[in-house]
Formats: C-alpha cells, sequence, structure tokens
C-alpha cells in the first residue's frame, strides 16, 4: 500500500509545512492497525481535536510502506534504542521520494504492542531528536479522544524539515 486512500483528501492536504509521516506497525500490532487508521481517517486541523500540549498537531500526509521496502518494522522498533539504527532510519525517511512526498519524511509513528498496552513512537527523521512514546491500554483504542491523545503526544513535538 503505496499511500493510505482511505484518509480523507483534507488530511493530505493539511497546511503547507505540516508533518510527512510513515506509519509503521509491528507484527504483533497488526490487527490494531484499523483504530490508529480511524485516527487519521478522522484528523482534522481545524476541529481543534488536533490539540495538545499546548500545540497542535499538524500532519500534511501518511505513507504506509509497502512490502519490500527498507523502511521496516525491525528497523524501526531497533531505532527507538540505537542511536546507529535511528541515524540508518532517519537516512531513508530523508532520502525517501515519491509523488506526495517530494522532501522526504519527516519521521515515524511506530506502534507496537507490549503487555496489554499499545505503545506509540514518534521517531524523527533528524537522529538527535528524543524519540517520544506514550503508552494506551488495548481497550482504550476504542475511545476515539484517548487514542488521539496518545498519537498526538508521540508526534507533536517532532520537527518538520526544510525544504531542500
Amino acid at each position: 500500500m503505496l499511500l493510505m486512500a482511505a484518509i480523507p483528501t483534507m488530511a493530505m492536504a493539511a497546511a503547507p509545512g505540516g508533518l510527512q509521516i510513515v506509519l509503521i506497525g509491528t507484527d504483533k500490532a497488526a490487527g490494531y492497525r484499523p483504530a490508529i487508521d480511524d485516527f487519521f481517517k478522522r484528523y482534522n486541523p481545524d476541529n481543534g481535536e488536533s490539540d495538545c500540549e499546548d500545540t497542535q498537531l499538524n500532519i500534511d500526509s501518511v505513507y504506509a510502506p509497502s512490502t519490500g521496502s527498507n523502511i521496516t518494522p525491525e528497523l524501526a522498533v531497533t531505532a527507538t534504542r540505537d542511536e546507529k539504527q535511528r541515524v540508518k532510519l532517519g537516512r531513508l525517511m530523508t532520502r525517501f521520494r515519491d509523488a506526495q512526498h517530494k522532501r522526504g519524511l519527516d519521521g515515524a509513528l511506530l506502534y507496537d504492542i507490549q503487555n496489554d498496552k499499545i505503545i506509540l513512537y514518534g521517531i524523527s527523521a533528524i537522529s538527535s531528536v528524543k524519540v517520544y512514546a506514550s503508552a494506551l491500554p488495548l481497550p482504550d483504542l476504542r475511545n476515539p479522544k484517548k487514542t488521539s491523545q496518545a498519537i498526538c503526544h508521540a508526534l507533536v513535538q517532532l520537527p518538520v524539515l526544510a525544504e531542500p
């Protein structure tokens, strides 16, 4: 799947300069992908639901890597705790290009399952930026507000890369 086709056009065409992220789920978390996708289907920076941590989450586009991509769940998981792997992932994200991503990807939203919780990691393409994580009990994924806050917490501090 190249680009999440189910995301409404307004989410894909948010204000210029918004985050361009790659969405990465581990095999353990694959069954929870619909709850994550629902956030992006609902995402609308103009309705006030994107406010968190005294700022507004601004997502321009979401890319879901296809099978065979170099941006893998294994690399992303390792990048959350290993600086060399974070540099490698960052390089892959900043060099990525397709029709919607002319300047690369700003970061990744990695989601994994650990101890009956979904763990969401915001990983910047700039390796020196801290990895942000949030945890949500699995039953709370049915609550759109709690899911939005968890995703927001993982992504809101990620910087947008400068234009090339």
